[in-house]
């Protein structure tokens, strides 16, 4: 089934993500419509992403760049950078030259630091040294508490964020020895495998 859009808006290159697609009017400004083709939030940005758990990024003609509800309303601003997408609740962004976690409600998060990981609404990957794909880790809570030792992750969980599958995390120790690691942060399998 073809849904149109109205007069003078186009469909944008994307995927659809939380029943929002990308569309942009004659004058290059780019909103959303929902999946019945009706405008739901005006084109006004330079650039968007996809939404991702009801939130978006997006970029204002001025050049910074903040985050958005399904509604359009505007969480929060002036942001330089936004790294990644909101995974289970939080973003890492970077503003006034100082990157940190931001929440659902755009308010910055005081307890973890940036680059944090969320496992779930309760449990976090903290980054303890490192970084991307060579980082150390802690599991820690909510409010900053370490949970686990330091440990390392393996590529697919950084990539995908794939966090204790069938209640077990895969984690390495600086010796190179990996082990499983449960969500209460203690070794369920020691350091014994290659």
């Amino acid at each position: 089934t073809v849904i149109p859009f109205p007069d003078g808006i186009v469909g944008e290159e994307g995927d659809v993500s939380c029943g929002r697609v990308s569309i942009r009017n004659e004058a290059g400004l780019i909103g959303f419509a929902d999946l019945q083709g009706n405008v739901v939030i005006q084109p006004q940005f330079a650039f968007v992403f996809d939404f991702a758990e009801d939130r978006a990024e997006v970029e204002f003609p001025e050049g910074d760049r903040g985050i958005i509800d399904l509604d359009g309303n505007i969480l929060a601003r002036g942001f330089t950078r936004i790294l990644g997408w909101y995974r289970n609740g939080i973003i890492t962004a970077e503003k006034d030259g100082e990157s940190a976690c931001y929440g659902l409600d755009g308010q910055r998060i005081e307890a973890l630091p940036a680059y944090t990981m969320a496992v779930n609404e309760s449990l976090f990957w903290i980054p303890v040294a490192g970084s991307e794909y060579s980082g150390i880790w802690c599991l820690s809570d909510r409010d900053g508490h370490v949970l686990s030792e330091p440990c390392r992750l393996t590529y697919h969980a950084e990539e995908y964020h794939n966090f204790f599958e069938e209640g077990l995390q895969p984690v390495g120790n600086e010796e190179g020895k990996w082990g499983y690691m449960n969500e209460q942060g203690e070794m369920s399998i020691d350091f014994i495998y290659d």
